[in-house]
């Protein structure tokens, strides 16, 4: 079953070896992804499922990682001694994929077991919290729509409480990529109106809410949270039970929201 459920960015620049002189900048969401890590270890999963954006895109159907082992480094972010590695959770994996009207799942050819950066930064927190046991990482569809995002978060709450044992879910994406002119995708003068309303429905504990979001809105700030918010929001049936406000900040022009959303103790 599904025992704790949390939003993590995936900033590779709040990893504070990454960051380097600029780690103070960022030190708010580096100190909360630390603390929102060592909540979920608390719960004592059995499992961690880690729900990507960036993790390799099928056409038409979510993915899983598959292999024994799921690794990577910091390379590309001119770090290749930070070096991650977990056991894949296969078993959960295969019954994710086994026939589901509603929802298409498809395992990666073994060869791709290489973790992207959207699942790694969490990944790094997580294990500075002691985590080392199995991970799954389940990536996106080229074009998800919500109805798939809410079939999948229920997908993944049945068969969780099939396989047994407890498992933690972990959503990754960042707020608004336009919060500034020095932002990714420039400047956008709604994206600080995005971002507050979402932050301000998740520290409230409404995910339902947080999730009311025009689609022209969405779409013009540049974010990658929606869809992995929808899942997870889905997967514990919106319900925020004993939920946890880390931190917002914006300090480079994009949104980095961290937050506990579901636990089923305190």
């Amino acid at each position: 079953m599904l025992i704790s459920c949390a939003l993590f960015c995936h900033a590779p620049v709040v990893i504070p070896e990454v960051a380097g002189k600029r780690a103070g900048e960022v030190s708010q969401t580096s100190e909360a992804m630390l603390r929102a890590a060592e909540w979920v270890v608390a719960s004592k999963p059995d499992r961690i499922i880690v729900l990507s954006p960036h993790a390799t895109r099928l056409a038409e159907s979510f993915s899983v990682s598959s292999g024994s082992e799921i690794e990577g480094t910091f390379s590309e972010f001119g770090h290749p001694e930070i070096h991650l590695r977990f056991p894949n959770s296969g078993l959960l994996g295969g019954a994710l994929c086994m026939p589901e009207p509603e929802v298409a799942i498809r395992v990666l050819p073994a060869p791709q077991t290489q973790l992207d950066h959207g699942s790694a930064v969490p990944l790094y927190f997580l294990e500075r919290a002691g985590w080392h046991g199995p991970v799954l990482v389940v990536g996106f569809p080229a074009n998800p729509n919500p109805a798939e995002c809410h079939s999948l978060g229920c997908w993944l709450a049945e068969v969780t409480r099939g396989v047994g044992g407890r498992t933690a879910l972990c959503a990754s994406g960042d707020m608004s990529h336009s919060l500034s002119h020095a932002a990714p995708n420039g400047f956008h003068p709604k994206a600080k109106a995005f971002d507050d309303f979402v932050v301000e429905k998740i520290a409230a504990g409404d995910l339902r809410g947080a999730l009311e979001i025009p689609e022209s809105l969405r779409h013009s700030v540049g974010e990658d949270v929606v869809d992995c918010l929808h899942v997870a929001a889905a997967a514990v049936d919106f319900s925020a039970h004993n939920h946890r406000f880390f931190s917002y900040e914006g300090p480079f022009g994009v949104g980095y929201l961290v937050a506990g959303l579901y636990a089923d103790a305190a």
